[in-house]
């Protein structure tokens, strides 16, 4: 299901649900709208099978080929600090956990 029709489908639950629902769903849809509509960036032809990058819109024959791929969203600085931290911590208690089972090891060998 395509974002937009699941859109739809929330807005027929917060009709019946009410005032409550819509907060949550006016934030997802104010979201959706912020992002530009990606566009096709070249058309086929269904009699020829030609294909061109020159605008055709919707009249038949043409048919979007495909729309360009979605650009990837970069991390802000405090968001790319977070995930060295997350990384960096868990690394920290992996090596604590060996370590230890390593020491454990040790002290059993030796009783």
């Amino acid at each position: 299901m395509s974002k937009e029709r699941a859109l739809l489908k929330r807005c027929e639950i917060a009709i019946i649900e009410g005032e409550d629902y819509l907060v949550g769903l006016l934030a997802d849809i104010q979201e959706l709208l912020e992002n530009p509509e990606q566009e096709p960036v070249a058309w086929i032809s269904k009699l020829t099978g030609f294909i061109t990058t020159e605008d055709q819109g919707d009249t038949s024959p043409w048919v979007a080929l495909y729309l360009a791929p979605p650009k990837p969203e970069g991390l802000t600085p405090r968001q790319g600090l977070a995930e060295y931290k997350r990384g960096y911590n868990a690394a920290v208690r992996d090596l604590k956990t060996k370590v230890d089972s390593i020491f454990n090891l040790v002290i059993e060998d030796d009783e």
